[in-house]
Parts: C-alpha cells; sequence; structure tokens
C-alpha cells in the first residue's frame, strides 16, 4: 500500500495521534491522512505526530498548536519521494535529510556480512534443555563445525535463543539435541509425514558471528559470539564475510544510529534479519576499525566477566566474593570493596559504550541528531543494579536488593561446596553428574 500511495499519488498531510486517542482504556495504532490522487514526488506534505500527547482531550489542542506554529516541535514537512529513498518505504517523516541519504551513500550490512534466520526445532520441550538439566559431559562445548559436532559424538549443543535485554555477550542457556547432526530434529515428522522443524541455513551453524533477540521492547541488543552455537528463528545470527569485521559489526548493531534507524525499517520491534541486512554500513570504516575494536574488545571482556561470575554460566569458576583480591577481615568489608569494583565497572562500560557511539555518530554525521549518551539502565551488566532491577527504584533500595542477591549467591554456593557440585580448592564444577563417584566427592 505505502509503495502505491507513494509511486501514483503524493501524501499532503498525515496526522498520527496517541494511542489512547479514542478511549482510555483502548491502544488503537491509527492516521489520518490525505492524499493528492496524481503523482507529485515533490509536493511537500505537512505531518504532525501528536504520540507524545496522553489523552483524548489533549489531541485537538495539540493539533491546532502545531497548524498555527509549525515551530512547535511536532510539525513536519516531507514530500513522497523522500519516502521512497528508504528501503521498506516507511512514512519516516521525522528523519533528517542526513539520516535518509545514508542509505544511498552507503552500502547494506548485507553485503558485507550473511543474516541469517537459525533453527525451528517444532517442538522445542522435546528438543531444548536448560544446560544445567543435562548431564554436562554430554554438551559439545567448542565445536567449530558440523563435522565436528557430529564426531564429537555429543548429543547437545549451546542454543542462542534469543532471551532477555543484554549486550555483547551472554544469554548463554539453552542447549539443543543436535545429535547425529541433528538426526532427530531433521526427520521430526508430524502424523502425516509432514516436517515439523525446519533446520535452515544449516552452513552457518557454529559460525562466528553476532546474535541479538528478534522481538524485544528495549534497545537492539546484539552480542559476540565466536562459534560453538546453533542460532535460533528467535536467536538470528548475522556473520560478516570477512571475519576482521567481527567487532565493527557488534559495535555497529550496539550503538545509537542502529537504535535509531532501526525504528524506520523495522517500526513493529520484530528485529529479524531482513532489517539488519538494510541498515547502512560506514563507507570509511577501515579507517574507524581500530578505534572500534578498542572499545569493543574490552567490553565484550567485562560482559563475559559478569556472566562467567554466576552460577547460571557453564563457565563459571568461582565466587567473586571469595577471590582473593577482594578478602577483607569481615564479609562486610570484603563485599564493600567488592561492590567499589563493580561500581567501576559499570562506569568503565559505560565509558566505552559511549565511545562506541560518538564513532559511529560521527562516522554517520549524524552529530546534530543523536547524541553518544548511554543511561546506567543500559549497561547491561548482573552486577549492574540499574539494570538488573531497573524501574523507578531510588539508590538505596537498588544498593538493598544487590546486597540481598549477593548474599543468597554466596548462600547458594556455600551449599554447592557442601554438596560437592563446587569445592573451594578447585576451580569451576567437581561433581556435575558426569559418573563421579563418593570417591571423587571425599577428595
Amino acid at each position: 500500500l505505502r509503495s502505491i500511495i507513494l509511486n501514483n499519488c503524493a501524501i499532503t498531510g498525515l496526522v498520527r495521534p496517541e494511542y489512547h486517542s479514542f478511549f482510555e482504556s483502548a491502544y488503537v495504532p491509527v492516521c489520518g491522512f490525505t492524499i493528492f490522487n496524481r503523482r507529485t514526488p515533490n509536493l511537500l506534505g505537512s505531518f504532525i505526530d501528536l504520540n507524545q500527547f496522553y489523552g483524548a482531550d489533549n489531541q485537538p489542542i495539540r493539533l491546532l498548536e502545531a497548524i498555527n506554529n509549525h515551530d512547535c516541535g511536532w510539525f513536519y514537512a516531507a514530500c513522497s519521494n523522500d519516502f521512497l529513498r528508504i528501503p521498506g518505504n516507511p512514512i519516516a517523516y521525522w528523519i533528517s535529510e542526513k539520516a535518509r541519504g545514508l542509505f544511498e551513500e552507503c552500502l547494506p550490512v548485507g553485503q558485507v556480512a550473511n543474516a541469517k534466520q537459525g533453527l525451528i526445532t517444532g517442538d522445542n520441550d522435546q528438543f531444548l534443555r536448560f544446560w544445567n538439566e543435562v548431564e554436562f559431559a554430554n554438551i559439545g562445548l567448542g565445536v567449530k563445525s558440523r563435522n565436528d559436532a557430529s564426531e564429537s559424538k555429543k548429543k547437545w549443543f549451546p542454543h542462542h535463543k534469543g532471551g532477555a535485554f543484554r549486550k555483547w555477550y551472554g544469554n548463554h542457556e539453552y542447549v539443543v539435541d543436535w545429535e547425529n547432526d541433528g538426526d532427530k530434529i531433521r526427520s521430526f515428522v508430524d502424523g502425516n509425514g509432514k516436517l515439523r522443524s525446519r533446520p535452515q541455513n544449516l552452513d552457518f551453524y557454529f559460525k562466528p558471528a553476532v546474535t541479538w533477540t528478534s522481538l524485544t521492547v528495549a534497545s537492539f541488543n546484539g552480542r559476540l559470539c565466536h562459534g560453538g552455537f546453533i542460532y535460533d528463528a528467535k536467536g538470528p545470527m548475522v556473520s560478516p564475510i570477512d571475519q576482521k569485521y567481527l567487532f565493527a559489526l557488534a559495535g555497529l548493531l550496539n550503538c545509537s544510529v542502529t537504535n535509531y534507524l532501526l525504528k524506520l525499517l523495522a517500526t513493529t520491534m520484530d528485529y529479524n534479519q531482513g532489517p539488519i541486512s538494510k541498515l547502512p554500513w560506514p563507507h570509511n570504516i577501515e579507517e574507524q576499525l581500530s578505534s572500534i575494536n578498542n572499545a569493543v574488545k574490552p567490553l565484550e571482556a567485562t560482559a563475559k566477566s559478569d556472566w562467567d561470575s554466576y552460577e547460571t554460566s557453564w563457565d563459571f569458576i568461582n565466587l567473586p566474593l571469595l577471590q582473593p583480591y577482594y578478602r577483607q577481615p569481615t564479609l562486610k568489608a570484603t563485599y564493600q570493596k567488592l561492590r567499589t569494583h563493580w561500581r567501576d565497572m559499570t562506569l568503565e562500560m559505560q565509558r566505552l559504550e559511549e565511545e562506541n557511539n560518538r564513532i559511529f555518530i560521527d562516522a554517520f554525521g549524524l552529530q546534530d541528531e543523536l547524541t553518544p549518551k548511554v543511561a546506567l539502565s543500559e549497561i547491561t551488566l548482573t552486577c549492574n543494579p540499574h539494570y538488573r532491577y531497573g524501574g523507578d527504584k531510588s539508590d538505596v533500595e537498588l544498593e538493598a536488593l544487590l546486597l540481598a542477591d549477593t548474599m543468597r549467591e554466596f548462600i547458594s554456593y556455600t551449599v554447592g561446596c557442601m554438596f560437592g557440585r563446587y569445592a573451594l580448592e578447585k576451580p569451576g564444577l567437581v561433581l556435575a553428574n558426569q559418573g563421579e563417584s563418593v570417591d571423587d566427592y571425599l577428595k
């Protein structure tokens, strides 16, 4: 419909009301528009966006204000030709000429990387498990290809399935039954013999890539993966054709420019491989590559360290609270020293993310439209209470929650030591249903 209107007519006026403009209880996305029924590509139309003004009574007041004062901040002028320059032809009246031109000046990501949807099992209850539900020795960690996976004779393999809002690294929670190159899944049919699963893009399984959560109401969030995973339909992947761009691709997907442009390309918040492939790729990337890598590599390293600090990671080694560097005469003093480290780590992540934003804002020339600033709630470290608990809680409430959870994790690890899952003398898992005996426990 957009293509037909833009190629054969011209939008002369459009008003976008707020979603509750009819009834307080009804959430209705709607717009009203008028068109000139003749192709006039350079005819300027008037666009009024009332989405920021809640309530039916407020709408006509703000509408008249925009008509009488074009400098109000919610009045825009654009022509139909402008919308034809953006992939998918969104009626994106609010973006600047500079942002619009990026899609013409730059190569799309799809020409430098392969964005692919992953596996659909057809029955997740049958084929997926949390990693801690299965025999740990039967998980194929670190395999680099389907052939390696088959030769390993393992049953379970790491599976990226999207997950919670988290950037740079993490959400390693699931494993999938891919024994014998996924024989069970690839032959999974219904009663009529129709294939229920969709094992697609098999050549990209276990490859290094950036993965993300396809459905989200938060900011777009990409996570680096250096191989060893099978990707999911809800945890798609994009792998650079030249692997030297892997960190740059992660930097692009996690920067403020991408969040800005995806609002044009994926208006339903379904961030599938289509919109990702259409994002512009900086034409001066070679000049920026070193600076991007210097920001993204420590961002990933810090996010990995944070993820692995909790028992929910299969790479968990020991509890930060018990590491010698933080040890003080009392538990209280030890926690305070660890808390100071967590605070410094969060602020350094914030600095590096803002540096990454600045690099891409400058590369695309969007300094007048975007800011590199990143809120503390967007620093996706579990040790950051602003992200972990969010909401409108005070600093005192956030600190109390973090302290309580840290003590719970301390007790959990203690119980783990008592039962032989962990030992103070040995890092990582000790007993984890791997066929160990009482003798192993007594050691």
